[in-house]
């Protein structure tokens, strides 16, 4: 029987972003722009031992229908992260879509 491989977590994004998660064991792969995601969270999403992807906000505009296929085909759990820069709301658009889809309701908003 193969052993199996050590869980891997990958962030992807701008370089200077993403740097300093690799003193905690992340695997950084850089991105610079929005329209250059797909093919790295795809390459990233079929490693099996990749268990984590964290995506930078700056990068992950227009990809949640990409992440959504992916997360359901993989099973890799993808998330939106905010820089040192700020929040483009990237993340609770996600998080706020991902719970209506497991809840059936929207309960971040104060609808």
């Amino acid at each position: 029987m193969a052993k199996a491989g050590r869980a891997r977590v990958v962030a992807i994004g701008p370089r200077e972003e993403m740097f300093g998660l690799r003193s905690v064991g992340v695997d950084v792969v850089a991105v610079e722009a929005p329209s250059d995601i797909e093919q790295s969270l795809r390459a990233q999403a079929a490693r099996p031992e990749v268990r984590l992807i964290l995506v930078s906000e700056s990068v992950a505009e227009g990809a949640q229908k990409l992440v959504e296929d992916l997360r359901k085909a993989t099973g890799t759990m993808i998330m939106a992260v905010p820089s040192h820069l700020g929040s483009r709301r990237v993340t609770l658009t996600w998080m706020k879509h991902a719970m209506e889809q497991s809840l059936g309701v929207d309960v971040i908003s104060n609808k």
